[in-house]
Order: structure tokens, then C-alpha cells, then sequence
């Protein structure tokens, strides 16, 4: 799949899924490579598509085990739409790599 940069300024509009598929995974990888500890188990993330949100949510869902509910405001891939924002892939391959486990 050729998906072709769209840029505003130096931020990036879209992501190929691959590509934020394996950075999701790398994170996940490295949570679940350190010690679990012990935190909340019910956990409500706002914001969580990108950034400090996302990586709350991987933190708390894959080191300490909580359930977590993302919520963003973002366009979530769908059937052979090629095209989406960058935050409602990486939401979708965090859901993807969770229901892995």
C-alpha cells in the first residue's frame, strides 16, 4: 500500500498502518519487558490517541494489567479506507496488540 505524506508544518496528518502498527508494538514490547507493578485496574484515558495519552494507556494496560477505556477524538480506519489520521491508527493497533494478549 503507497500512502503518500500529507503535512501541516512539520506534523504529519497521516501514518501508514504498518509503520504505526510496529511503533505501537515496540512500546508495548518494552512495557512488558520491565517489571509489572501495581496501579489502578480500572483506568478512563482522555486524550489517549497519541503522546503522553497513548502511553498511559500501554503503561498501565500492559505493566500493570488494567483495563482502560481511550477515549479521542479522532477518524478510525475503516474498510478500504486507505487514508486515516494518525492517532485512530495508533488507537486501533494498541486495541489490535491488547486483544493479541
Amino acid at each position: 500500500m503507497v500512502i503518500k505524506p500529507r503535512l501541516k508544518g512539520s506534523l504529519a496528518l497521516v501514518n501508514h498502518p504498518m509503520g504505526a502498527y510496529e511503533f505501537v508494538k515496540r512500546q508495548i514490547d518494552y512495557v512488558k519487558s520491565q517489571d509489572k507493578y501495581t496501579g489502578p485496574k480500572k483506568v478512563l484515558i482522555i486524550g489517549a490517541s497519541s503522546g503522553y495519552g497513548l502511553a498511559s494507556r500501554i503503561s498501565l494496560a500492559f505493566g500493570a494489567g488494567a483495563d482502560t477505556i481511550g477515549v479521542a477524538y479522532e477518524k478510525v480506519l475503516k474498510e478500504k479506507e486507505q487514508e486515516v489520521q494518525v492517532g485512530g491508527i495508533l488507537s486501533l493497533s494498541m486495541k489490535l496488540q491488547k486483544k493479541k494478549d
